[in-house]
């Protein structure tokens, strides 16, 4: 059987929990989060997919408060090639960033990262 290339990753680490698939079986992205910021869960246009030079970023946003900060996730995702019905480990990284409004901001400082190491499996689910 012919490796494929895993659309499904299952993540933890540091009381963080993240599902994320780049194309769910109804074609669309969807991202499950549970952890320090609460339990939310998005699915098409609210998870920004991009390609890029570190893999593949899954962005959402955690929370908005008007005149104060934005907090988003992105969660970095290798490329894999897994077996269909197969399972591949990997580690990477879930990066929350707060972006400051011009009210709220800190002197100088537009945005603030915090890094959150994750384990866990990549696979491929059928569309």
């Amino acid at each position: 059987m012919a490796a494929e290339t895993a659309n499904r990753y299952e993540l933890s680490g540091a009381d963080t929990h993240v599902a994320c698939s780049t194309t769910g079986v109804d074609g669309r992205p969807q991202l499950s989060y549970s952890g320090p910021k609460g339990d939310h869960a998005f699915t098409g246009d609210d998870v920004d997919v991009t390609s890029g030079a570190l893999g593949t970023e899954a962005t959402v946003t955690l929370e908005s408060v008007p005149d104060l900060h934005v907090l988003t996730l992105t969660v970095l995702l290798p490329d894999v090639r897994v077996e269909r019905g197969g399972a591949q480990p990997l580690k990477t990284i879930a990066i929350y960033t707060a972006n400051f409004s011009a009210i709220g901001a800190p002197p100088a400082v537009g945005q603030s990262y915090e890094v959150v190491a994750l384990d866990g499996v990549a696979t491929v689910v059928e569309r």
